[in-house]
């Protein structure tokens, strides 16, 4: 995990802390109303029979979070819920409140059913990051991850869950496999006329160039609107055709799915936006991940984005080639820019 996602999540559990700590020490003189209308003091908090309870300093106790004492259990599995041993995991205590990076960061290797675990250390939070050679590592999204920030200051609740061997931190490592010869471009702005003009791009070459090409014929009216400050918010009509002769294409719902599918492939496929829709249906940019099949057998997979706000480079799109025709693994030792860097 970054070091800038890092002190973003530090900052965001400081401020939570702070909050937590105000509103749960509130002063016991608070004042109450007697029974003749006049208002006194709070019993509790009368000198003459208990002692004055201070508030506790909120500095001091944020302070005091940073030192939380840290027990993590966690296990290493793949995409079929399969343990993975010798995994390399990577352990960073947020032990330091203004952000600098931890001396007591260490790395240890996950056991032969993949479990792992650490004592001893201190912290507000805990980051975990495990990898493996042959194996994909999954960004933190809504599904399985192959990292985590596991709080332990203030309430810690994953801390206290993973602080029990008998509910371990989850952490998922996606295998490769075989690994065919993969033709990979990655990002790329592609310009494409706005008045319909063809415009071929290849998946062969990072110039867009080769055998293995997908036709597409964009159209905007985006660039009619009158270039004042009344042009946002306005919609108009746009498209985007794509074609590939004698293949076609087949909607994917995830970057992580690598064999491509035999069949269900449609040659054409169009993305339309009319004036006509309602301002909530309406959209400007889009995104799409397609498996793609090609004439002579060959198969690919493309991720892009279409900006229909621009004539300069509407079109960003990440490709996959696979270079031995007939075969559908779709697996590369180039990854999405998504993932956890390692």
């Amino acid at each position: 995990m970054n070091r800038i996602k890092t002190y973003s999540l530090l900052l965001i559990a400081l401020i939570g802390l702070v909050f937590w700590l105000l509103r749960g020490n509130g002063s016991d003189s608070e004042l109450s109303s007697s029974g003749t209308g006049q208002r006194t003091k709070n019993p509790r908090s009368s000198t003459s029979s208990h002692a004055v309870i201070e508030p506790k300093d909120p500095t001091a106790a944020l302070l005091g979070a940073f030192k939380t004492p840290i027990e993590l259990y966690g296990k290493i599995v793949d995409q079929h819920g399969n343990p993975v041993a010798g995994a390399t995991v990577r352990l960073s205590p947020v032990d330091r409140p203004f952000g600098d990076q931890s001396k007591s960061a260490m790395t240890l290797l996950s056991g032969a059913t993949g479990e792992f675990s650490v004592k001893g250390k201190q912290g507000f939070a805990m980051g975990v990051r495990a990898s493996k050679d042959g194996y994909m590592t999954l960004p933190p999204l809504d599904g399985p991850s192959s990292s985590a920030m596991v709080s332990y200051g203030g309430e810690g609740k994953a801390g206290k869950r993973y602080s029990n061997p008998a509910t371990p931190l989850v952490l998922t490592l996606h295998e490769i496999g075989l690994v065919d010869p993969i033709f990979y471009v990655e990002r790329t702005n592609r310009k494409l006329p706005v008045d319909g003009t063809l415009r071929a791009i290849a998946l062969d070459s990072e110039k867009g160039q080769g055998d293995h090409r997908i036709e597409f014929r964009f159209k905007s009216d985006w660039s009619k609107l009158p270039k004042n400050n009344e042009m946002y918010g306005k919609r108009y009509d746009w498209s985007l055709e794509a074609s590939i002769l004698g293949g076609g294409f087949l909607e994917s719902d995830s970057d992580y799915k690598f064999e491509a599918p035999e069949n269900g492939y449609q040659e054409t496929i169009k993305i339309e936006y009319s004036v006509e829709l309602p301002q909530d249906k309406w959209l400007y940019n889009i995104h799409r991940r397609y498996f793609v099949k090609f004439s002579d057998g060959s198969y690919g997979r493309i991720r892009f984005s279409i900006d229909a706000s621009t004539d300069s480079a509407p079109l960003n799109m990440t490709s996959w080639l696979n270079l031995k025709p007939g075969s559908r693994n779709l697996s590369s030792n180039k990854w999405d820019p998504t993932r956890v860097s390692e």
